[in-house]
């Protein structure tokens, strides 16, 4: 409601809202009832004398009156402001003080306030009510007490200023609904009563005890413990209650069911303008789901028999949970007093910090291992899971001993290192004696490889006819005692037999059960033969000398008069070792070593034996013997025997040229594996080459990809593409690539063989007559290849690929050169087919220029990228004038011949960004994008011009002067759409046509 003073007269008061007593006589002077300050019976003189002597308490009075008076006559002639108010209220005093009735006048309301006036003067009642002043955009609130002065027939009016307490109470009815809406208990107690009685609770309090509010109100919140009122927390609420201090506090409160629910408690106290402690506030929160959840975690957290932990940014454990000192033997004090990095082995810090840093800047579940030390001075292992809350910055941590894990490890390696490096043959089988392990040492005695025996019986080793049942016997053996042990000869892969001590044990899985053998074999094939020959006699030994395959000759030594050793005389010599030497045995017993065989001493075999000797050493070697009339290779093994030796020596040429055929097989099956690796990593790159090729829209597309794609099929070579131009009169370099000079890139057909003779051209290294001019001739390739690339009869182009390594260009690398030049051919030609296609699409056949369509879809994507980069595109419209002359005169070749030169001319005449177009029949449109109006209109002058320019002569007869006229709109001068701004350039055609046609006009700016 907007408050409009009805009176027309000067409001009176002074600039500094003091009240001036000399303003206030002459205004009395004027008409003493315009104030009723004084009562009515008193006489103007009496005021006027009196007015003086109260001056004092009538100005001390003004300034201790808080309410606004207005003194009424009742002819509404005339009003008086007493301004004791406004004083405190600058806004309100700057509107009402020194203006004139007429300046309120204006309001809708004002008849409603003389109305008003004129119900206090007729009725004489007293009227009491609420009203606004709106006042430079702020509303005053009033409350106003209207009354009728009878003696001195005037209205007096008192308003008082409640604009604050009307804000305060919408302030109080918000935060009232507030406190209603909270899922938070409120509750209010009296402060100034011993007992803290409830005064208000809110339905959030209700909701969360059970209780109403009926039930509580005039009660102390004790209830809720019910008899558990011994909780710490209660004594902290009593001290803070008993201070006049807020606090907040955790209880076990109790709802009216009887069920426990636990209670975030925050209490404030409330004073009164004097500080007086006059309420408390209470806001609960029902915590119990949180407190259940604690609880919970805090049980896992210290019942886990994983090491978990809680760490801070700065180094130092925050919490741990027992199974930390179980594993480690210290206290949590212990823990949480030190860095956690000081526990960390020294050489597993730096990693440590490391993966620390990296937790801490927010990467999740890092898990890495370290070592930690013991209280007792040792290291256990330990693997880390962690995590971050960047927000409290902590780390949290599983953490498992892992010690256990890692011994077994060890343990393991060891048992492997063990099994590979050890003397012994270790063999393992399953129960049915397939061998399923082989140790480096059963290479040793047996000859095979591993690879060669796996998934094989064992049996083939044995010597036994029925070695079936020496399998079975064993696996009985193990079954009944755990255990079996004996003697096996076997075949070596070389065909030699030897005597293996065996010892096989039981395998077992975690239940017990047997699921494989072990046998440890040794070798004591000579330690037999040494047996053999001790027993028997120098029969026997004779006869085992006789029967060896092996060559076996003792000597003794011959030593000069100082005791060194010159030479060696034979003692013994059997058969195969005379057969191996090419002598007989009379030629040798008795003779001596170096006499008649003088090679011993050259290829170092005279000083192993003079070492076998002194040092008692056995020496086993092999060799090549190229000397004394044999070429063989040896193995042989010489030990001491009282002052000399005795050797033992096989020839070994067919085992040396075995392994040597079996690594020549080797290296060729890698050669042939690295050249399945090649050739898979060429159908590779040529699968990708062609991916990339059939994903090209357009041969420059292609043209980019082919250095890319083709450079890696053709590691150590230089090469490049080259393309036949329309024309056939040259062909260019589309791609290149390589270290070597590349020679002409631009050439004319005649200056490659190979495209002279339409097949390849190969130029090998003593061949550089035959290289092609293309090719450089200050540093010629060694090697080059040139390949037409053909399809269908024509040829595209040319593959040409050179080296100074001509390895890098072998006849599969030919061949894959081959192959690429099929593709690439078959590609381009793809490409140009498609690209024909396209243009066939687009264009009209008649002028070359683009059709209507192309036109529609082209200036609807100009007007788009115009819109978003602010500019403008250009159209113009062109119509031949007078055409249908040409086609009545000259017949409809001759208009063909005017239209094909317009579209030559406008092709050749454009910007690369320019679109031209044939519209339809006569007509031509022209696209010109980020041109300007007056940039358009220029353009269109030019082609009219150039149009006019043109002199045509078909049928060896002049089509005379050739005119246009032209239509010229701009985006978005001219329209928002495409279709628009075509339009408004075809009617600006017309009305050139209308204004005499040869000339150009521009659209008009609606």
């Amino acid at each position: 409601m907007q408050f409009t003073p009805p009176m027309k007269t000067k409001i009176d008061s002074n600039s500094d809202s003091n009240i001036n007593l000399q303003q206030i006589r002459q205004q009395s002077e004027i008409n003493p009832q315009t104030s009723t300050l004084i009562p009515d019976q008193i006489s103007e003189q009496l005021w006027y004398r009196r007015l003086e002597a109260r001056e004092v308490e009538t100005l001390a009075l003004f300034k201790a009156i808080s309410e606004i008076i207005l003194i009424i006559e009742p002819e509404a002639t005339n009003i008086t402001v007493i301004p004791t108010g406004l004083e405190r209220n600058s806004e309100l005093q700057a509107q009402i003080i020194n203006k004139t009735l007429e300046q309120f006048y204006e309001s809708e309301q004002s008849e409603q306030w003389l109305e008003l006036i004129r119900q206090v003067f007729t009725t004489q009642e007293t009227l009491t009510f609420e009203y606004s002043l709106f006042v430079e955009d702020k509303t005053f609130w009033f409350s106003a007490s209207v009354s009728l002065r009878t003696q001195s027939q005037t209205v007096l009016w008192v308003a008082h200023d409640i604009t604050q307490d009307q804000e305060n109470q919408r302030w109080l009815q918000l935060l009232e609904r507030g406190i209603a809406a909270s899922s938070n208990g409120i509750v209010i107690t009296e402060a100034t009563q011993g007992d803290n009685t409830i005064i208000y609770v809110n339905p959030g309090f209700e909701s969360i005890t059970g209780y109403s509010r009926e039930e509580v109100i005039g009660k102390n919140c004790r209830f809720l413990q019910g008899s558990d009122r011994h909780q710490p927390a209660l004594k902290e609420l009593r001290k803070a209650i008993k201070a006049g201090e807020s606090c907040s506090v955790t209880l076990r409160n109790y709802r009216k069911e009887g069920r426990l629910f636990w209670n975030e408690l925050t209490i404030s106290p409330v004073r009164n303008t004097w500080g007086k402690l006059t309420h408390y506030i209470g806001i609960q929160t029902d915590i119990s789901e949180r407190k259940q959840a604690e609880e919970e975690r805090d049980h896992f957290f210290l019942q886990s028999i994983n090491l978990l932990c809680i760490a801070n940014f700065n180094g130092y454990f925050t919490r741990v949970n027992p199974a930390w000192e179980r594993t480690l033997g210290y206290s949590e004090t212990e823990l949480l007093a030190t860095p956690f990095i000081e526990f960390v082995h020294p050489e597993d810090r730096e990693k440590t910090l490391k993966e620390a840093e990296k937790v801490s800047q927010g990467m999740n579940a890092i898990s890495f291992e370290n070592r930690y030390r013991c209280k007792n001075g040792s290291y256990r292992w330990l693997v880390w899971n962690s995590t971050a809350i960047p927000e409290s910055q902590l780390i949290y941590a599983v953490v498992y001993d892992i010690t256990e894990r890692k011994q077994i490890e060890e343990s393991l390696k060891r048992q492997a290192l063990t099994f590979e490096n050890i003397s012994d043959g270790i063999i393992i089988t399953n129960l049915e004696g397939i061998i399923i392990d082989w140790n480096p040492a059963s290479e040793v005695i047996f000859g095979y490889s591993k690879a060669k025996v796996l998934e094989k019986s064992v049996e083939f080793l044995y010597k036994l006819k029925d070695a079936k049942s020496l399998t079975t016997k064993i696996i009985r053996s193990l079954i009944k005692n755990g255990r079996w042990s004996g003697e096996i000869e076997v075949i070596c892969k070389d065909g030699t037999q030897r005597i293996c001590q065996t010892n096989v044990v039981p395998l077992e899985d975690e239940k017990g059960k047997i699921i494989a053998a072990i046998s440890v074999n040794r070798d004591i094939t000579e330690t037999v033969d040494i047996q053999e020959k001790l027993k028997n006699s120098q029969l026997l030994l004779s006869g085992v000398l006789n029967s060896s395959i092996d060559g076996i000759m003792a000597f003794k030594s011959v030593r000069d008069e100082t005791g060194k050793i010159i030479d060696f005389e034979w003692l013994l010599s059997n058969p195969s070792g005379c057969e191996l030497v090419g002598r007989h045995e009379n030629e040798l017993l008795g003779k001596r070593l170096l006499e008649e065989l003088p090679g011993n001493y050259e290829v170092g075999l005279f000083d192993r034996y003079i070492q076998v000797v002194e040092t008692g050493e056995p020496q086993e070697r092999e060799f090549y013997y190229e000397h004394d009339g044999i070429k063989s290779w040896f193995v042989n093994i010489a030990v001491k025997l009282e002052d000399g030796f005795t050797v033992t020596f096989r020839n070994i040429s067919r085992t040396k040229e075995s392994e040597l055929q079996l690594k020549q097989l080797n290296d060729e099956l890698a050669d042939r594996l690295n050249q399945l690796q090649q050739r898979n990593q060429e159908i590779l790159l040529l699968s990708q080459m062609n991916d990339f090729l059939q994903a090209c829209f357009t041969l420059e597309e292609a043209y980019k990809t082919f250095r890319t794609l083709i450079k890696p099929l053709f590691p150590g070579c230089s090469g490049g593409i080259f393309i036949t131009k329309a024309s056939r009169d040259f062909v260019e370099a589309v791609a290149t690539w390589g270290n070597l000079p590349i020679g002409e890139t631009v050439f004319h057909p005649k200056d490659c063989w190979c495209l002279r003779r339409g097949r390849e051209h190969w130029v090998d290294t003593d061949q550089f007559d035959l290289l092609c001019n293309h090719s450089d001739q200050t540093l010629p390739p060694k090697v080059s290849l040139c390949l037409p690339m053909m399809a269908q009869g024509e040829t595209l182009g040319l593959l040409y690929l050179y080296s100074d390594s001509p390895d890098q260009l072998c006849e599969s690398k030919r061949q894959l050169a081959r192959t690429v030049a099929e593709q690439m051919a078959l590609a381009i030609a793809n490409l140009q087919l498609r690209e024909e296609l396209q243009n066939r699409s687009i264009r009209d056949p008649l002028t070359g220029l683009f059709n209507r369509r192309y036109l529609e879809e082209s200036l609807e994507r100009e007007i788009n990228r115009a819109c978003r980069n602010d500019h403008n595109v250009g159209v113009i419209m062109i119509d031949i004038d007078h055409f249908k002359r040409f086609n009545d005169t000259f017949g409809h070749d001759g208009g063909d011949a005017v239209l094909k030169e317009v579209g030559k001319l406008l092709k050749s005449s454009l910007r690369a960004s320019d679109i031209a177009c044939r519209y339809g029949g006569e007509e031509m449109t022209l696209i010109l994008p980020e041109a300007s109006i007056e940039n358009t209109y220029k353009r269109a002058e030019q082609v009219r011009k150039l149009i006019k320019q043109i002199n045509i002569e078909h049928k060896r007869q002049s089509l005379g002067t050739i005119t246009a006229s032209l239509g010229v709109a701009c985006f978005p001068e001219h329209g928002m759409t495409g279709d628009a701004v075509v339009q408004r350039a075809d009617t600006a055609l017309y009305q050139a046509k209308k204004e005499g046609r040869d000339r150009v006009v521009g659209a008009e700016v609606e």
